[in-house]
């Protein structure tokens, strides 16, 4: 265990290493001195949301690595920013897919989309001014555009079922 001591060119608290033991219960210790081990909580006790910037850099890897192109259309708010996500396919229709509603299981932690316009593609005309209506109507939307000539979402288990 080291102990706690002053940063010298930042003139803060250095908080206190314990490294880890595999084979006893002092492991659990290491989750108290490093809390980014372990999820975040809320001051209720209950676990936080991950940021919508952080959200959208890994989805867009996540399209990246199977090969689809994705793209932000409109940068919202860092921190808590609605995302819209329209995919694309080669014919140059599209599908929406929303942010579920408050109140279903698990949206209130982890982010849950449900397929918008009845989970149909249609003209990628139509979905824009989708899109429009809701750029106009909240300024914090996030627009993530994915062009894929399948129409894949990449969405897994986080689309709802509706």
């Amino acid at each position: 265990i080291e102990p706690a001591r002053i940063c010298p060119y930042k003139n803060t608290w250095v908080p206190r290493r314990v490294k880890p033991r595999k084979d006893t219960a002092d492991s659990a210790a290491a989750f108290v001195a490093f809390p980014y081990f372990s999820q975040k909580k809320s001051l209720d006790g209950r676990i936080m949301r991950l940021k919508s910037e952080i959200w959208v850099k890994a989805y867009l890897r996540r399209c990246a690595v199977n090969g689809a192109m994705g793209a932000v259309l409109n940068h919202g708010d860092d921190d808590a920013g609605a995302i819209f996500i329209k995919v694309t396919r080669g014919d140059r229709m599209a599908a929406i897919f929303a942010p579920a509603p408050a109140g279903l299981e698990d949206a209130d932690v982890d982010r849950r989309w449900v397929a918008a316009l009845g989970g149909a593609f249609v003209t990628e005309a139509e979905a824009d001014d989708v899109l429009a209506r809701e750029r106009r109507f909240d300024s914090d939307v996030w627009i993530v555009e994915v062009e894929d000539r399948d129409g894949r979402h990449f969405l897994g288990d986080e689309l709802a079922q509706s």
